[in-house]
């Protein structure tokens, strides 16, 4: 039973002292071989679960004793994914329009003003490098304060006309704090998302554990809230938006096949094959729901397809 939940309903679990390295939804390994998971979006997990359990029976089997019908079983196993013609993802912007923008001054000592005019002058360098560049993405919390709180100042941040610049940051309304995706454009908040997932002890401590995680993972009372049902932005310069745990954790796709803007932290992810797994993990998300994603961490940006 758990390997059929790890299967279908999450593909990480936070084992060890949340450091990330326990991703261990079974089917991340058959990433490799992308083409034989073309078919995940008509037959499902449970169905490759099936399979991959039938295709290990029928290797013992085989092992024990020869059976000619036995190995055209096998064959047909392993070749059934050519059976399927489902439209490969693509994704609305050519990646030489794309910058990736890393958040390097998370690492130094700054008050909230000195990060916003850091992010200001690393903008300014990028549009003296990149003169055709359309999209900036700065992953989650690119900006890790209430940018809500700027937005009369964001003029700052205009280094080419018309670009469209999406940075992970705080957003603060009233009592409340939210973990946000924002996209800019000449200054302006065109829209916002908040995150829908929170990891437990981590950006929301429960009601009877508070007393005793508050203040271990984060800085007193500072926890994120869930944003409301009816928030209604579910595009993006035709992307939709998705923050770390939400997809990790499965969210549920309002449309299928659109292409996915990603963005998460994973800087706490101390082990590098840890960090390779969380995009396998966005890898097979993609599989999944046969749409593009564009991967957005603290390091760098690949685009997954």
């Amino acid at each position: 039973m758990t390997f059929v939940y790890l299967t279908c309903y999450c593909s990480f679990a936070m084992l060890d002292c949340f450091d990330g390295y326990p991703f261990i939804n079974p089917l991340l390994p058959l990433v490799s071989w992308k083409w034989y998971l073309t078919g995940l979006p008509i037959i499902g997990t449970i169905g490759y679960w099936i399979l991959v359990v039938m295709i290990n029976v029928g290797f013992g089997l085989l092992i024990q004793k020869y059976h000619q019908s036995l190995l055209l079983l096998l064959l047909l196993l392993f070749l059934f994914p050519v059976c399927f013609n489902i439209h490969k993802p693509v994704f609305p912007f050519p990646l030489d329009d794309i910058v990736y923008l890393q958040p390097s001054w998370n690492n130094l000592d700054l008050t909230p003003a000195q990060q916003f005019y850091q992010i200001s002058r690393e903008l300014d360098v990028i549009a003296l490098r990149h003169h055709k560049v359309k999209i900036i993405v700065i992953p989650e919390s690119g900006f890790s304060h209430n940018l809500w709180a700027w937005k009369d100042h964001l003029g700052a941040w205009i280094c080419l006309d018309d670009v469209n610049l999406f940075i992970g940051a705080h957003r603060y309304d009233h009592d409340k704090k939210y973990n946000s995706l924002y996209h800019i454009k000449n200054g302006t908040i065109v829209s916002w998302y908040d995150k829908t997932h929170l990891v437990p002890c981590v950006e929301r401590i429960p009601w009877l554990l508070r007393k005793v995680f508050t203040g271990l993972f984060t800085d007193g009372d500072e926890v994120f809230s869930y944003p409301h049902n009816d928030q209604d932005c579910g595009e993006m310069c035709g992307m939709q938006p998705v923050i770390c745990s939400e997809l990790f954790c499965d969210k549920k796709l309002p449309v299928d096949n659109r292409p996915i803007l990603f963005i998460c932290n994973d800087s706490w992810l101390s082990l590098d094959y840890a960090k390779q797994l969380a995009q396998r993990s966005a890898q097979l998300y993609g599989l999944r729901h046969n749409c593009a994603i564009l991967y957005v961490g603290s390091y760098d940006m690949k685009l997954l397809q």
